[in-house]
């Protein structure tokens, strides 16, 4: 048995569907404690109640417990998971504004650019206190982090606390995705390895799943004879790098001067994403008032991977992951060894082991080293509240390529954010 603390599981589907999971292993974790903690107590309310119908649904093989209090819930745990965000899409709206109203041209602004610095000055900070609390409460857990900016978070957790930590990303499957289309390929019968950073991993390797057949040369002359025409950015570095990118133009576009000239310059869909949280809102009341099924959002194994990387951890397992964000150490040779990179790896009772995977090519590892040192940057700014840090961080940022525009656009960006930025920004 284990215990599982899930913080700002408020991300209605996402924490639906790892409980679902949790259960899906029901025989071996039996008797685990489920926490459930978010500082929305509507929310935590309606959730709480949906896991306690899957639990029973599944034979009650779990204790479930909610607290709006982390510090409640926290003692023991074996597993934290945590996707807290601040007022995310309210907030990043804000940036979007700010930023691209003076003429920078950031094409998504989460992970890289200048909106990934404001995200990391607001969520470092957040999140810093709640591996304070996790240090002194349960200090051999486990976090298995998905907020964003991932790699930033991940640094955090690498420099600041004493934690173990592994950082998870759902992109990866946008790479899967594309192969697929470009090759008629079903996704679960491809096996690619990638890697990088965060929302910049590149594919080493495509083969299929199956007989282990290498369909790389198969999916170059796929896109020599055109495939994947909506992917224009990811196509041209293809070109220039010999790897095919795996997040998509809209996120690799977000760490190149000139991502802007082929993904444009849209942004965020806002309205989108508004109607997904009113729909998951929509199904937690109905699940509650028993006018919705919990088999509309959650069957089977969800792609989630915490249920499984936790078993592996838990029974020895030697589980393969094929993403994951985690301290470097010559897992990719020509990144800093203290850097965060995302790669695939082994879950095992010994912990979280990436692959060794085969140096970037040159002008993709220039590139991510000066990311590298952008999220350094970042990180510290956001732990201390040096603003000469956070504007170094602007200034190195290859979107940006005026100081004076740098310098007003941190200057706002503290301004709006004010009441969740480190206060010796303003001291």
């Amino acid at each position: 048995m284990a215990k599982f603390v899930l913080i700002g599981v408020g991300s209605a589907v996402f924490g639906a569907k790892t409980i679902g999971d949790l259960l899906h292993f029901k025989d071996v974790l039996a008797g685990s404690t489920v926490s459930l903690v978010d500082i929305n107590p509507e929310i935590l309310g309606l959730m709480e109640t949906v896991a306690r119908k899957m639990n029973e649904q599944a034979g009650s093989p779990f204790t479930i417990e909610a607290s709006v209090e982390r510090r409640d819930v926290l003692a023991g745990a074996d597993f934290v998971v945590t996707s807290p965000a601040i007022k995310r899409e309210e907030l990043w709206k804000i940036d979007w504004e700010i930023i691209n109203g003076a003429g920078i041209k950031q094409t998504y602004g989460e992970n890289g650019g200048p909106g990934s610095l404001s995200h990391t000055l607001r969520n470092v900070p957040m999140m810093l206190a709640i591996c304070r609390d996790i240090e002194e409460l349960a200090p051999n857990a486990w976090v298995l982090n998905f907020t964003n900016p991932e790699a930033r978070i991940c640094m955090m957790l690498d420099r600041y606390t004493r934690l173990k930590f592994c950082g998870l990303c759902h992109q990866i499957g946008a790479g899967y995705r594309m192969v697929a289309k470009a090759l008629d390929v079903p996704v679960r019968d491809l096996d690619i390895k990638a890697a990088g950073l965060n929302h910049f991993t590149w594919m080493f390797d495509i083969r299929r799943a199956s007989t282990g057949e290498d369909l790389y040369p198969a999916f170059r002359e796929r896109i020599r004879q055109g495939a994947l025409k909506d992917q224009p950015l990811s196509r041209k570095m293809f070109e220039l790098a010999g790897l095919f990118p795996t997040p998509g133009d809209h996120h690799l576009a977000e760490f190149l001067a000139f991502g802007w000239e082929f993904a444009g310059l849209h942004g965020r869909d806002w309205a989108k994403w508004a109607t997904r949280k009113a729909d998951t809102y929509a199904w937690l009341t109905g699940v509650t008032a028993g006018t919705h099924k919990i088999e509309d959002q959650v069957k089977g194994l969800s792609g989630e991977r915490i249920a499984q990387m936790a078993v592996a951890v838990l029974t020895n397992q030697n589980s393969y992951e094929i993403s994951m964000d985690v301290r470097n150490e010559g897992a990719i040779p020509n990144l800093p060894p203290a850097a965060i990179v995302e790669t695939p790896g082994v879950i095992s009772g010994l912990g979280i082991t990436p692959l060794r995977m085969p140096p970037l090519p040159p002008v993709v590892a220039g590139l991510a080293r000066k990311q590298v040192q952008v999220q350094e940057l970042a990180v510290e700014a956001a732990v201390t509240g040096d603003r000469t840090l956070a504007l170094q961080a602007l200034v190195l940022d290859p979107v940006v390529d005026n100081v004076a525009t740098a310098e007003r656009v941190l200057d706002q960006l503290l301004t709006a954010h004010r009441e969740y930025v480190h206060p010796g920004f303003f001291g």
